[in-house]
């Protein structure tokens, strides 16, 4: 889903779809690495220390933070590609 919340980020910041693939391309990998490195271990702790039946309000906090980390990330990347900035 990293690939779905980049093309559509894109497309909600109003750009359009062949911009909006292209920085899907760009940022997909940096994205799915950095959702490995960060969901991974938390999942491993959440199945291997939390009791059954606090799992599911473990994985809402984790959804919960990586999304605040994800909309974060959004927010802080440069939203246009070489091709739209500004002459100077």
């Amino acid at each position: 889903w990293c690939a779905l919340f980049l093309l559509a980020m894109a497309l909600m910041q109003g750009r359009m779809l062949g911009d909006a693939v292209a920085e899907m391309r760009r940022d997909f990998w940096e994205l799915l690495r950095g959702k490995y490195g960060f969901s991974l271990p938390f999942v491993a702790f959440i199945y291997g220390a939390v009791p059954a039946r606090f799992q599911v309000a473990g994985f809402s906090l984790l959804a919960l933070v990586f999304t605040i980390i994800l909309s974060l990330w959004a927010s802080a990347r440069p939203g246009t590609l070489a091709s739209e900035e500004a002459p100077t």
